[in-house]
């Protein structure tokens, strides 16, 4: 890994400290940071440089050493990538071990390290103007992205939207390229067809977040706990035996398979909503669902105003079920709905990239940019998609020469294209350089409800 790398590289042979580098630090009695603080900053600066522009050699030779050094693991892996099918086995080391490590593993493992490494050798080949190798790491960099995405867990699927994030701006980088050619754009948009990726999140929904929950209510139905899992470690704790008395006093508190019920019927209508085609309309309904975890949340919760109201629900058999299978709404349900917003970004992020590559090619043609996206219909595109976000017309600019695409994400306030990179409800845009689109005026932090003027260079 890029991590391990850089930890044979002495720090005499990193770049020097400039004063606007200091600011990353917190020293606040204006001393020296220490090497450690140094040595890290130097770590993920240098990756993220290489990774969010095309670049040469001389700009950043010790990440490009490192590429050179991963080239035939990446020539393995552009093979592999080219198989039908992507396995993910999460073994646990013990029979019967939870999901939650093999998890934990894959989200610090090195699959995750993988598009990052592509991303940055790519904008190496559109620096030194190999486009067609960049492409072929696009290529690798989007298979992986759909294989993660189409996997039957959350987690898979959340690895796989950020892997197509770096994927597709990748891909903007190549599109907008001066010296690219229509027949490498074709490619491009060939690939594309042959390999769609839906990015629903209804297998992982039905699939793997299901039994997570089933897991935890026969966990507890064992050993009276809902976690099952020791705070420090993170390791798998064998539940206890209870003995046969304990048992049938469990039993006697609650109807686990009232709980199993209540978790599933959860589970059903999330999974159906997910099935809503129209992504407005699958927003809107989450958005519902979360007021209704909301209500759950607070009938789950003892009140001062009301006690016996509650102390009436704990007195039956069935009550307490029920509160429990509420309990366990509140802690597994929230985190799901921003996995379907974050589906619907990935969307519109190829929506973006799609309606890019018709653009330039239509700029190749005609020597310009179309003065609305209206003109690319019906030869370059079949139809011009709406925000998925928010269900309005994508925001379009172009001045023949230049042109911005964006998207005013799920707030819905057009910002004109701008991102400041610490936003999920930040705009997603796709321009050309001349079509930069700058920071809205207006408060710190707050967006303007009118789109701000487009710089130019």
């Amino acid at each position: 890994s890029w991590d391990e790398y850089f930890e044979s590289i002495p720090t005499n042979k990193l770049p020097p400290l400039a004063e606007e580098d200091l600011a990353s630090f917190a020293v606040e009695d204006g001393s020296a940071p220490e090497e450690l603080e140094i040595r890290a900053y130097w770590c993920e600066r240098l990756l993220d440089e290489a990774m969010e522009r095309p670049w040469i050699v001389k700009d950043n030779p010790h990440v490009a050493a490192w590429l050179k050094a991963q080239a035939p693991a990446l020539a393995k892996l552009n093979e592999l990538s080219k198989r039908p099918k992507f396995y993910s086995p999460q073994v646990h080391e013990q029979p019967g071990g939870p999901l939650y490590e093999a998890n934990d593993a894959l989200v610090h493992g090195p699959i995750r390290k993988i598009p990052q490494l592509l991303k940055a050798r790519t904008m190496l080949a559109i620096g030194e103007g190999r486009l067609d190798d960049a492409i072929s790491d696009w290529e690798t960099s989007y298979l992986i992205s759909g294989y993660l995405a189409d996997s039957p867990t959350v987690i898979h699927l959340l690895i796989g939207i950020a892997c197509n994030g770096l994927t597709q701006e990748s891909a903007y980088s190549i599109i907008f390229h001066p010296a690219v050619t229509q027949t490498q754009l074709q490619r491009m948009r060939s690939f594309r067809q042959r390999h769609i990726c839906s990015y629903n999140a209804v297998k992982p929904f039905n699939i793997g977040e299901r039994f997570f929950m089933l897991s935890s209510i026969c966990n507890m139905a064992r050993s009276g706990e809902i976690d099952v899992f020791t705070d420090e470690s993170k390791k798998w704790v064998e539940p206890t035996e209870p003995s046969s008395l304990r048992l049938l006093g469990r039993r006697l508190l609650w109807n686990f398979d009232t709980v199993m019920k209540n978790g599933n019927a959860v589970y059903d209508r999330m999974v159906e909503m997910q099935k809503i085609e129209d992504d407005g309309k699958r927003i809107e309904a989450w958005d519902e669902f979360d007021e209704y975890v909301n209500r759950v949340s607070k009938e789950a919760t003892p009140s001062e105003k009301h006690p016996f109201r509650y102390l009436a629900r704990v007195v039956t058999r069935e009550g307490r079920s029920t509160l429990l299978s509420q309990v366990l709404e509140v802690l597994f349900s929230p985190a799901l709905s921003a996995v379907n917003k974050a589906v619907v970004r990935s969307k519109v992020q190829n929506d973006l990239v799609e309606l890019g590559l018709a653009l330039v090619l239509y700029q190749k043609e005609h020597g310009k940019f179309p003065a609305k996206l209206e003109q690319l219909v019906p030869k370059y595109v079949k139809e011009i998609p709406p925000d998925r976000l928010n269900s309005r017309p994508l925001g379009y600019r172009s001045t023949g020469d230049g042109v911005l695409l964006y998207t005013a994400s799920h707030d819905g306030i057009d910002s004109g294209g701008y991102n400041d990179g610490n936003n999920d409800a930040d705009d997603i845009a796709i321009f050309t350089p001349n079509m930069r689109p700058v920071k809205p005026k207006g408060a710190e932090g707050e967006k303007d409800a009118e789109s701000p003027p487009l710089e130019s260079k």
